[in-house]
Order: C-alpha cells, then structure tokens, then sequence
C-alpha cells in the first residue's frame, strides 16, 4: 500500500490512528510499506458505503471472509448498510464471497434477509442475482423490530412491493407462530399493515395460544396496545371489537402491565431473532425482552383513545359498527362511555348496562 493510498484511508475513514481497530502499517528502511489489515478497517469502509476504500483494503490483503463475533460477514454488513447501489456487493462476490450469499449468521440470519429488514431493494436484487435465496418468511423480516425499534420507510414499501411480485406469501407465519398482520401491530408499523390489509392477509387470524389463554384477533391486540390507527384500518375491513369483549380486554391489558412491573418467576417467554428462536426466563431479562417488543402498551393516553374508539364507534347492543349502519351512534348521556345504533338497541341494552353506568345514581 502506498502512502497516498495509506492518507486515503485515514481522511475517507475519519481515524488518525491507524492502529489496531482499523490497521496496522509497517514502514520498512526501503520505504515498502507493508500493511497488516484487521476487520474494523474493512466493516467501516462498508458501514460508510466507500467503494473505493473497499477495493484498496481488499488489494492490500484484507480478509473479506472475516467474521464478525455474531457471525455476520461482509455481504450481511452491505446488505445492512449499502442502500446507494450495489457495487460493493457485486465486488465483494467477485473477489470470493460467492459462497457467502446464502451463508447465515450464528443467529440464522442471512444477507436477504438483512437487506429486506432494512428496506434495502438494490442489495436485495443484487443478491438475488447471484443465487441468494428467498424464503416464505423473509417477508416476515419488514415487520421485525430493532434494538432501537421498528420504523417503515418508501424504502420497506418498495422492497415489500417487489416481495409481493416475487410471490411472498402476506401470511407468511415465522416460529413464533405470527404474522405479518400481528408484527405490525406489536410494533406499530401501520403503513406496513395498510398494505398488508391491501394485499389480502388475514386479519382474523388469532395470535398463538399462551400461557393457557386463547390468542387474541388481531382487533383485540390493537385495542390492548392502544393502536387506535390500526383499530380504524380494521374497522374499514369489517373487524372490530364487542363492547362486551372490552372488560376482559382491559383486565388482560392491567395484567400485562403487572407482569412487566413484577414478573412471575414461572413466566417464561419465547424471543425470535433473525429466525432462530431463543428462551427468556430470566425475570429482569423477561421485562425488558417485554419493554423492548412493545407487548404492553406504553402510552395511557393512547389506550384511552382506543377504548373511546370501540365505544363509540360500535353499538353496545347489536354490535354494529358506525360503518355498517352508515350514520352516528348515539352515546350514553349519562356515561358518555358506550354508543348505540337506535333507540332500540340502547332501550334494550339498558338494563344490562345500567349496572356499570358509571353516572347512574343509585
């Protein structure tokens, strides 16, 4: 490596010192320089999308099989972060990592499925260009939340477009036994669920059966989380929620809290990551692993939204919604709480609901 190539390095990259984390230059009486190369140089020059640095480190002898401690390789690093184009991947494969395109993490996690989680289209076709497979569940991967969350961007349309074209399957179920529709909601990607609902998935399918409990609809986990934008989606497709399920709803949702707050030694949840799937019993380890999915609702003033929704928008009585009967409910004048369709059905209803009306006087 020359020393021109060397100063490239050092203002490309933004590191002063080349030693250890990056490299290691070796000045021989000559003036040869001689360079021994670690990982953090090449994972940066990927990480910042500089092709030319890329191509001067790989020249100088850098190991492009490398692995990093989680097993991820380099074809996974640019399929996380080479959105521009993908030079570095069709360089990166030239140059041997061929047999790397379909070659997991230790987490079963491959570079499509990284490039589709990150909304990454020109990653994506190039790797499926050279042989990268694709799998009933990576549609799943869109809908997968992050250490910092999950958010959806024109760029998990597009690639959510092109998996459409593709063939992907909208019901695709991953280990844990959900959906796209319930990812979508848990994490509260609400364009990704429009277009799921769009494109025909099921959003009656219950989530799996646990801890004993029949899994909840779809309705019924937006109505826990507070999700009153998706509880809008669902009610435009014919789903919502009974009055008459809300209580139980509500207690369900007071016990998810709790169980973060305080969690039962003999709780034990299931975490799925990159598709393997993974135990969490750890009480503490169980509350974050909660916090960090968005199981249980974050934001009082959220819920109270969602529950104001399903009272007001469906008759205590008949079920209907305002949708179907195409005109606004009536609501309890002395409650404000529940609405109904007609005068018959909130006649009808009274008896049941004068028990809980909050403002009846005894």
């Amino acid at each position: 490596m020359h020393g021109a190539d060397r100063c490239l390095i050092v203002g490309l990259t933004g590191r002063t010192d080349l030693n250890g984390c990056t490299c290691t230059l070796r000045d021989f009486s000559d003036g040869r320089w001689s360079c021994s190369l670690q990982v953090h140089a090449l994972r940066l020059a990927i990480e910042i999308e500089r092709l030319d640095i890329v191509e001067l480190l790989v020249n100088a002898g850098a190991d492009i099989a490398v692995l990093k401690p989680n097993g991820a390789h380099a074809l996974i690093l640019a399929a996380e972060f080479c959105k521009a184009d993908s030079q570095i991947i069709d360089f990166l494969i030239a140059r041997g990592l061929d047999g790397f395109v379909n070659r997991p993490d230790h987490h079963g996690g491959t570079a499509v499925g990284f490039a589709v989680q990150n909304g990454n289209l020109s990653a994506l076709h190039a790797l499926v260009r050279h042989g990268g497979d694709l799998y009933d569940t990576d549609i799943l991967r869109l809908f997968h939340s992050s250490g910092n969350g999950a958010i959806w961007s024109d760029d998990h349309t597009a690639t959510f477009k092109q998996l459409i074209r593709w063939g992907a399957d909208v019901d695709a179920t991953g280990a844990d036994g959900l959906t796209g529709v319930h990812y979508a909601i848990q994490n509260d990607l609400l364009k990704g669920f429009e277009l799921l609902a769009e494109h025909g998935a099921d959003l009656t399918k219950p989530q799996p059966a646990c801890q004993g409990r029949t899994g909840n609809s779809p309705a019924h986990a937006a109505f826990i989380l507070g999700r009153r934008s998706f509880l809008k989606v669902l009610l435009q497709y014919g789903h919502s929620v009974s009055p008459d399920e809300v209580p139980r709803l509500q207690q369900l949702r007071r016990e998810l809290i709790q169980i973060a707050q305080d969690p039962p030694k003999d709780l034990t949840l299931y975490e799925v990551k990159h598709g393997a799937q993974r135990l969490v019993t750890e009480p503490v380890e169980v509350a974050k692993f909660m916090e960090r999915m968005t199981i249980l609702p974050k934001d009082p003033a959220q819920t109270k939204k969602a529950d104001a929704f399903v009272m007001r928008t469906i008759c205590a009585s008949c079920g209907q919604s305002s949708k179907d009967t195409m005109k606004k409910h009536m609501v309890c004048s002395r409650c404000k709480a529940v609405s109904y369709c007609s005068v018959p059905c909130q006649r009808a209803h009274w008896k049941k609901h004068k028990a809980v009306c909050s403002a009846t006087r005894p």
